[in-house]
């Protein structure tokens, strides 16, 4: 897909209009340069439920409605930590890793116009490494 947008540019108290090429493919946005085209697929790129997932964990009165909220899978990449006053505290690394078949040097560049280098589905990290309820004790004023 290819789409051209007008920019106003500020320099100074002048605004210059300017006219940029923005290209979009099946993997993403992409990116042109001398040698060709690439596209950048990455998790964040893909989906707009970050304000969302923020909004609904902030809401969130309890441990059970917060973990509900990070069935949204919003936030991509974050390190997320809950704690409440009844001393349940929760870590996730909610990382959004693709399931990537054998056989292609995922740190190089890839054939785009091969589906098999388009990862669709991703390791579900909203296990995450556990739960600690800590014991009620008295507590001390330090």
């Amino acid at each position: 897909e290819v789409r051209k947008v007008k920019l106003k540019v500020k320099i100074g108290l002048l605004k210059l209009p300017v006219t940029k090429t923005f290209y979009w493919g099946k993997h993403g946005a992409v990116l042109k340069n001398k040698t060709g085209f690439y596209a950048v697929r990455f998790p964040a790129n893909m989906g707009i439920k970050a304000a969302e997932q923020w909004h609904t964990m902030n809401k969130a009165r309890n441990f059970t409605e917060f973990k509900n909220a990070l069935n949204i899978r919003g936030l991509p990449g974050m390190n997320i930590v809950y704690a409440d006053k009844n001393d349940t505290i929760y870590y996730l690394d909610n990382a959004n890793m693709p399931r990537r078949i054998r056989g292609y040097d995922w740190n190089g560049i890839l054939p785009g116009v091969i589906s098999s280098t388009r990862t669709l589905s991703r390791y579900q990290s909203s296990n995450g490494p556990g739960v600690a309820t800590l014991r009620k004790r008295k507590r001390k004023l330090l």
